[in-house]
C-alpha cells in the first residue's frame, strides 16, 4: 500500500469514529429550551406548513408507503391526526421505537422532548395533520381524556336548521380538542375562545361563517387542511352542504 493510500485510510477511519461518537451523544444535546415550538425544516418533502396562529403551528404530513420522514427534534407535546388509516412506527436515532395504529379521525398526542421519525408501516400512503403547541399540551395534568376519564360535556340537539353535536375529546392545562358534528343545515352557534383556534376537517367542509364577522365568508375545506383563528374571535359555523361534517376544534388557552 502507498503512503497516500494510508494517509487516506487513516483519515477514513478517524471520520468514522468522530461520527459514531457524536451519534452516541446522549438526548440532552438534542433539546432546545421548552417554550420554543420545533420547526419543521422545508429539506423534509413529508411536510407542507399549512398554518399558524399564536402558539399553533399546524402541518401537512403526507407519508408515501413504507416511506419515512427524516429524524427531527420535537421538543414539546404535539398532536398528530390521521385522517384515514394509518399503521405508523415512530422511532428514535437511539432503538426507542413507538408503534402508532390509527383509524381515520383517530388522533394521538405524542410526548415531546426526543428525535424521532415517522415510517409508514402501509401499502398506500399515510395523511395526517401535526399540530405543534408552544407550552405543550401536558398530557399527563389532563382534567379529562388521555390518561384521565372520559369527558362528559358533550352537547347535541336539532334546530330547524340541521342537527348538531360537539364533546370534548380532552382537556388540559394548555389545551382542549373537541370533535364537532354538523348535519346538512347544522349550526355552531357563536362563541369565542380565550386562546387561537385551529378548525381541522376530517371530510370535505363547505361551511359558512358570514355571521360570525369572518372572512372569508365560506370555507371550502379539504381533508389536509386547517383553518385558524386568532384568539378572541367570535364564529359561528354553519354547515351548507347536503351531506354531515365533521371536524375537529384545537383551542390554546
Amino acid at each position: 500500500m502507498s503512503s497516500k493510500s494510508a494517509r487516506f485510510c487513516i483519515l477514513a477511519v478517524f471520520l468514522f469514529h468522530l461520527c459514531d461518537a457524536q451519534a452516541q451523544l446522549p438526548a440532552k444535546h438534542l433539546t432546545k429550551p421548552a417554550s420554543r415550538v420545533a420547526s419543521i425544516p422545508a429539506s423534509d418533502p413529508c411536510y407542507r406548513k399549512l398554518s399558524s396562529t399564536g402558539p399553533l403551528v399546524a402541518y401537512s404530513l403526507m407519508v408515501p408507503s413504507h416511506g419515512a420522514t427524516l429524524v427531527e427534534p420535537h421538543h414539546q407535546d404535539y398532536l398528530l391526526i390521521a385522517l384515514k388509516k394509518a399503521d405508523l412506527t415512530l422511532s428514535g436515532p437511539y432503538g426507542n421505537t413507538f408503534q402508532l395504529h390509527l383509524e381515520g379521525g383517530g388522533m394521538q398526542v405524542i410526548n415531546g422532548g426526543w428525535a424521532h421519525r415517522v415510517s409508514n408501516l402501509d401499502d398506500t400512503g399515510a395523511l395526517l395533520v401535526e399540530i405543534d403547541v408552544a407550552g405543550g399540551i401536558k398530557p399527563g395534568h389532563a382534567a379529562c381524556g388521555l390518561a384521565a376519564s372520559e369527558c362528559a360535556d358533550g352537547r347535541f340537539g336539532k334546530t330547524d336548521e340541521g342537527s348538531y353535536s360537539q364533546n370534548t375529546l380532552f382537556d388540559t392545562p394548555t389545551v382542549r380538542l373537541s370533535r364537532i358534528s354538523l348535519g346538512p343545515g347544522g349550526v355552531l352557534e357563536q362563541h369565542r375562545h380565550g386562546g387561537d383556534d385551529m378548525l381541522v376537517p376530517l371530510g370535505p367542509a363547505h361551511l359558512d361563517n358570514d355571521e360570525g364577522g369572518l372572512s372569508p365568508s365560506r370555507l371550502n375545506l379539504d381533508p389536509g387542511e386547517v383553518y385558524s383563528l386568532p384568539a378572541g374571535t367570535a364564529h359561528r359555523i354553519r354547515n351548507v352542504a347536503s351531506q354531515p361534517v365533521q371536524f375537529l376544534e384545537f383551542e390554546r388557552k
